[in-house]
């Protein structure tokens, strides 16, 4: 059985996928925006 991750470990995870959720959303935008030009 694995540990609990901690309140702490769970709050940096969350922030890591918001800012990797963030930088997937720019490059599909900067994509739709190559594609139009």
């Amino acid at each position: 059985m694995l540990n609990p991750l901690t309140q702490s470990e769970i709050e940096s995870l969350q922030q890591e996928m918001q800012q990797d959720g963030e930088k997937v959303r720019a490059w599909l935008q900067e994509k739709e925006r190559t594609k139009q030009s």
